[in-house]
């Protein structure tokens, strides 16, 4: 996996303290706080559809947001990994959000998600 985020092999505690804190807390309060808050009263479930349309418009849109990267030469660049699994994480948090209705469960899933990722990686 170390190929797909470019993260560093060695043990880190700032990077640990920092995954268990910053990127889920502003992730979560954008995606799944305002968003999602806001499209849901915007768009309106179908009788048809599985999930409600703003889980998967803020699931695409998280997604979006972790596969789109520049490279070296400031090229947009799409990467399909992190896209595809930042997407069914979106939906995951996004149906936890509308549930239980509160981010604080998604927030604490993503943090320890951020966490065992870079634990992995190190």
């Amino acid at each position: 996996m170390n190929w797909i985020y470019n993260t560093p092999k060695e043990w880190n505690t700032e990077t640990i303290l920092f995954q268990l804190t910053m990127p889920g807390i502003d992730e979560e309060i954008a995606f799944r706080g305002i968003m999602l808050g806001l499209l849901t009263k915007i768009l309106k479930p179908s009788s048809r559809t599985i999930f409600h349309p703003a889980i998967l418009v803020t699931a695409l849109l998280f997604g979006m947001a972790h596969g789109l990267f520049f490279n070296n030469s400031y090229e947009l660049t799409f990467k399909s990994f992190p896209f595809f699994n930042t997407l069914i994480l979106g939906i995951v948090w996004a149906w936890i959000t509308m549930k239980s209705g509160s981010i604080l469960l998604a927030l604490i899933s993503h943090n320890l998600g951020n966490v065992t990722n870079k634990l992995i990686s190190m």
